[in-house]
């Protein structure tokens, strides 16, 4: 059957990952929601398969909180249809983490990057445009991450550049080196600074059009890029002019003041802000709206992203609640947790006392 191969997870094997001692699950193509009274431990079984496709937690940096209290390590095991069958493996300790795909230990995390396509939501989202910029830059940078290996390239190289001028502007000896680096950093930041831009316009019309599947009156969202060094096909020129005149400035404060790492993303609604003017209600479908977005914008079938809705419903009203439901439904797979739930799904698993159930229709 044609589209039969997707992009799904098959199977979560957990250890020693946070309240979950040992469970395994298999999961389904299309909807599978979780359902438990809070403290069962939905949002854990997410945040694992979250792990797979960014080798990261979204809700901490430390892999000591990841790690069941009184165990030295956790385990994950998962199973994967890309549409090619994948074996991904973790390994975690407080302080290290080693991952595996089909037996190989990856070299870098930025591996997985590319293998395990994956867009997730979770409450805090909802202040996704009042929080600081960092969150938006980050959101950027995973998007435009999995969709382009030279962009995660330009990325890592501007980090180091910028890790390196931060050092030399702490030297008090002035020497060649700096503007050196300060060329190189600018070569890396066009790149970034154009795929930003570029991804902005893109997503801006899918989210509109996801936004029209799920709201109950048309909403009009636009998304503006703020950027710290001029845009245009004058990058280069302006960027080392700019640079050249806070030399002195960035001397003193020992930091880099301009670049992609400083930059922030904006959105309006009918043309007033959203951060000052948008109501909680319409702040939680844009913020639901940019996290499916992505699913839409991916044209191969089988490279669409999973995707992750955690604790999604409890603020929407019921008439929200089905037409977001009706719209996950047409999708590859997605995860939803929740307190309770009466709706059709392709699976739905219980959770209570450490167990977990798929519940039979």
């Amino acid at each position: 059957m044609k589209h039969e191969l997707k992009m799904v997870i098959t199977k979560l094997n957990l250890y020693n990952f946070r309240n979950h001692t040992n469970i395994e699950i298999s999961f389904v193509k299309g909807l599978n929601v979780l359902v438990g009274p809070n403290g069962v431990g939905k949002t854990n079984i997410v945040e694992a398969i979250h792990m797979l496709g960014f080798a990261s937690s979204f809700r901490t940096r430390d892999n000591a909180v990841i790690v069941q209290k009184d165990k030295n390590k956790t385990h994950i095991e998962a199973t994967l249809s890309l549409p090619h069958k994948a074996e991904i493996e973790f390994d975690i300790t407080a302080k290290t983490k080693v991952i595996s795909v089909n037996g190989k230990t990856l070299r870098k995390t930025s591996e997985l990057n590319k293998l395990f396509n994956l867009s997730t939501f979770v409450p805090e989202d909802v202040f996704f445009f009042d929080r600081e910029p960092k969150n938006r830059r980050r959101f950027l940078d995973e998007r435009i991450s999995k969709e382009s290996e030279l962009y995660l390239l330009a990325l890592i190289n501007y980090e180091k550049l910028l890790k390196e001028r931060n050092a030399l502007l702490k030297n008090e000896i002035i020497d060649d080196r700096l503007e050196i680096v300060t060329t190189q950093l600018i070569n890396e930041a066009e790149k970034i600074v154009t795929e930003r831009h570029k991804y902005l316009k893109r997503i801006e019309v899918t989210l509109n059009k996801v936004m029209g599947q799920i709201a109950s009156s048309p909403l009009n969202v636009a998304l503006r890029y703020i950027p710290s060094l001029k845009p245009g096909k004058d990058f280069k020129e302006n960027a080392t002019r700019q640079f050249k005149e806070l030399t002195n400035k960035e001397r003193i404060l020992q930091t880099t003041t301009l670049g992609p790492h400083r930059d922030d993303v904006a959105a309006s609604l009918s043309g007033k802000d959203v951060k000052d003017h948008a109501s909680q209600g319409q702040k939680r479908l844009i913020a639901i709206a940019l996290k499916i977005a992505p699913y839409f914008m991916e044209v191969d079938y089988n490279k669409k992203p999973v995707v992750i809705l955690d604790d999604v419903l409890s603020e929407l009203d019921d008439l929200h609640q089905e037409r977001l439901i009706d719209l996950l439904n047409t999708m590859n797979q997605t995860f939803v947790t929740t307190t309770r739930y009466e709706n059709y799904a392709a699976a739905i698993f219980d959770l209570s006392n450490g167990e977990i159930k798929r519940r039979t229709f």
